[in-house]
């Protein structure tokens, strides 16, 4: 039998994708399509900044903006690691 892999598709509340593209009709946007993903979050803070920003760096997705209610503030992160 084979090895069940687990696949984590994270859900960013806005993506911008670099261009128009029909396929999009029939498929989701890869991380090469990505110019930026924006994640608004109140609560589970901690848990965007742990996993999510993980999931996206090594997606290669180039940016990625948190807009931290809590705080009152916008946190950029480029250039994934």
């Amino acid at each position: 039998p084979g090895v069940a892999l687990e696949v984590s598709v994270p859900e960013p509340d806005l993506g911008v994708i670099r261009e128009l593209d029909e396929e999009y009709k029939t498929r989701l946007p890869t991380a090469d399509d990505l110019g930026i993903v924006i994640d608004v979050t109140d609560a589970g803070l901690l848990t965007v900044k742990r996993d999510k920003l993980r999931i996206y760096a090594a997606g290669r997705v180039p940016a990625c903006w948190l807009v931290n209610i809590p705080d009152q503030q916008v946190e950029v992160y480029t250039d994934p690691q």
